[in-house]
């Protein structure tokens, strides 16, 4: 009577006579139209027509995700799906607002109309509290690709199965696969309820692992565990597209493997990188980065950023030539063999340089005439690391110093670098032929392996990395000439890497608010400015002469947790997100695994790591230690009713300052200290050995000691020690 269209829904005959059918025919209509968004379908009237049921509902011109996906009908890009997504949850929200569980997301039931505004279709499985139950217990509703595992069961569900099921079309419309798959619903209903998906990467390579992370959440396998309300998994959707937006706007978005890069001309693209520990990116910050204004900096609000496309995983601090045009690094080829590379700034087959064939090399430095490479490799006989010269052109490096982080002075006379002295760093230079090595000065305070400087313009000073308390780094300006310092840092954070530009600012890394991003500063002191944003950590910092061009990287390290039987076959993977796994064991009856892992992305020897206990299957995931410590090494107790593990506070503290400590398993109460020491193993439920650090007499360096520790705590006895280191 409107004289418009609209959709008609009818219910079937065979169904008319079916009371149960028909009240939930009614009770779709009645939960649908209660909903009042964009982002569900409409519904206008029910009623019926010759005795048959139907519903008037709004007409969708457009296509359901299902068809989407399967005829490839629209490129579906990483900033469409997550469109897609945040439209899909912000209905789901407003129906589990009004207490109705939908019951059956799936891609068919959500279509994209022309405006590709999304739209959610067909409640009829809708679940409104406190209505009849209208489905028999124990039984099934829902299609089976798409239920929770509760919902398979025949468990009463709430909205958090909606997410499960709505976790299940985002993997499907991510990598056209459906998580759980069967050719028959026995089959697919065991791998919904058994195995894990497979990792979405493995099928798209433009979906970041942040963007993973929130599927695999939402398939949590239980309910506890996953997404318990459809807004937190919209506020991470939302989140991801913003970090998306920020390489669109001129940030890099850094959190993940999966790095973003875009330039003026091209859409968003993403490089996938292999899966292997550590995990690198090169990054560009281009065009006109920075610039001075009568001596106030800023940065430049068109900077773009671009991911360097690398034919490694794993590499270290690049060097840059001057013009910008050049980029020199170390990386491992794929027998883990380290040498010195050269490509173009804009991509490339990179050219070997070196073939040391060394097991690590850290940074490379290229001359300010492009012509020679200053590297630091690791000498295969003694161990040591050596500062080497090397032609640009490659061939043979020759060594001229020991120590590590050569970088050339501005003039090209003298290459800068630092050597170690019982854990005291000294700032060296020495002549390029390897003549005239000269100590300028060495640090009173004892370095945390965060070393770091960069040359002044006119290779009269160095902004240095000092370290206090052994736990966090500033900025010192020494000047060479006279030795007078001057701090231009006081935020008490870890700061990485330092780079001294010719128009006078400092470029530095720093986790100032939590991430380590970049920052800058000028030279004379004033007020820092963020540049880049996201989850880094962002390292290894070289400029350009003309400072439109800074060249920095990323590195991550991060392991996945594999299970196989006894013979090494069944082998499955049970965890996907990326922490830095550094110990494992199972528990005595074989149905826990504890683990420790890394939680927060920084410098070596400043991230916590807490532990963390989950079941065989890679479910029921929970967190046992909750301190800023470095908690690893667990071990449990014959009985497995205890787990010792080992706890320091930071890995530059002292040795003989990590304790062995003991959590109840289930954790019924806090973990309480056994006594100091480094690692342990249980002798019964009552006992345990731990061994230790400490200094005999005056000694100078830490020895080895052993002794059997009641689980009550005290001294215990004494095993053996050890005069030697």
């Amino acid at each position: 009577t409107l004289d418009r269209n609209v959709a008609l829904k009818f219910l079937p005959h065979y169904l008319t006579t079916d009371s149960n059918e028909k009240e939930r025919f009614y009770h779709e209509a009645r939960a649908a139209a209660a909903l009042m968004h964009q982002n569900v379908a409409v519904i206008h009237e029910i009623s019926e027509y010759e005795g048959q049921v139907y519903i008037s509902m709004e007409y969708v011109e457009g296509e359901t995700i299902k068809k989407i996906i399967e005829n490839k009908s629209e490129s579906l890009t990483i900033k469409k799906i997550l469109e897609i997504a945040i439209q899909v949850c912000e209905g789901l929200a407003v129906a589990h607002k009004k207490n109705i569980v939908h019951r059956d997301i799936k891609s068919d039931n959500i279509m994209l109309n022309a405006d590709g505004q999304a739209k959610i279709m067909d409640f009829g499985l809708a679940k409104l509290k406190g209505a009849t139950r209208l489905t028999k217990e124990g039984s099934t509703v829902g299609t089976a690709a798409y239920m929770s595992p509760e919902q398979a069961r025949g468990e009463d569900v709430d909205n958090r199965s909606d997410i499960f099921s709505f976790g299940v079309v985002l993997y499907e419309i991510l990598t056209a696969h459906l998580p759980f798959p069967g050719e028959y619903q026995e089959a697919l209903l065991y791998s919904l309820l058994n195995e894990t998906p497979q990792p979405v990467a493995r099928f798209n390579d433009k979906a970041s692992q942040e963007l993973e992370r929130i599927v695999f959440k939402a398939l949590e396998k239980d309910k506890e565990e996953r997404y318990q309300h459809i807004d937190d998994m919209l506020a991470d959707l939302r989140k991801e597209r913003k970090n998306l937006e920020y390489v669109r706007s001129g940030y890099v978005k850094a959190s993940t493997i999966n790095q973003l890069s875009e330039d003026k001309s091209k859409s968003a693209k993403i490089k996938n990188l292999k899966i292997i520990i550590p995990v690198a990116v090169v990054v560009l910050l281009a065009a006109a980065l920075l610039f001075l204004q009568k001596g106030t900096p800023e940065l430049n609000p068109d900077m773009t950023f671009r991911t360097i496309n690398m034919q490694f995983t794993e590499f270290q601090n690049p060097g840059l030539s001057p013009d910008g045009n050049w980029i020199v690094f170390p990386a491992a080829d794929a027998n883990n063999k380290w040498d010195i590379y050269w490509m173009h700034y804009a991509g490339g087959d990179a050219r070997r340089v070196t073939f040391d064939s060394s097991t690590n090399n850290l940074s490379a430095s290229i001359s300010p005439d492009g012509g020679q490479i200053a590297y630091d490799r690791v000498n295969l006989k003694n161990s040591k690391y050596e500062i080497c010269v090397v032609s640009s052109n490659g061939g043979i490096g020759r060594e001229i110093a020991v120590g590590i982080a050569p970088k050339w002075r501005p003039d090209g006379k003298s290459i800068g670098f630092l050597k170690i002295n019982k854990g005291h760093p000294a700032f060296k230079t020495i002549k390029p032929d390897g003549t005239k090595e000269h100590t300028e000065f060495e640090d009173s305070l004892r370095g945390s392996g965060n070393w770091g400087f960069a040359w002044s313009p006119d290779g009269n000073s160095i902004a240095w990395l000092r370290t206090f308390q052994v736990r966090y780094q500033e900025i010192i300006i020494h000047n060479l000439k006279t030795g007078e310092e001057k701090q231009l840092t006081s935020d008490r954070k870890n700061i990485d890497k330092v780079f001294w530009t010719t128009n006078n600012m400092i470029i530095f890394s720093s986790n100032k608010f939590g991430n380590t991003n970049l920052w800058c500063i000028p030279a004379d002191g004033g007020k820092e400015q963020q540049i880049t944003r996201g989850g880094g950590p962002d390292l290894g910092i070289v400029v350009s002469t003309d400072c439109k061009k800074l060249l920095y990287y990323q590195n991550q390290d991060f392991g996945y947790i594999w299970r196989a039987d006894g013979t090494g076959t069944d082998l499955k993977q049970i965890t996907f997100d990326n922490q830095n796994i550094t110990s494992l064991c199972y528990s005595p009856d074989g149905q826990y695994i504890a683990f420790s892992a890394t939680i927060d992305e920084g410098f070596a020897g400043t991230s916590s790591q807490h532990l963390y206990v989950m079941n065989k299957d890679g479910s029921n995931r929970r967190q046992l230690t909750f301190e800023d410590k470095i908690d690893q090494n667990p071990q449990f107790s014959p009985d497995g009713e205890h787990i010792a593990y080992a706890s320091i506070g930071n890995l530059t503290e002292p040795p003989d300052s990590m304790k062995i400590k003991l959590i109840d398993f289930p954790a019924t109460s806090e973990p309480r200290t056994i006594r100091t020491g480094f690692n342990s193993w249980w002798i019964d439920n009552s006992a345990m050995v731990v061994n230790e650090l400490f200094k005999p007499g005056n000694a100078k360096v830490f020895c080895p000691s052993s002794w059997k520790v009641p689980v009550t705590g005290g001294k215990g006895v004494q095993l053996f020690q050890d005069s030697t280191q």
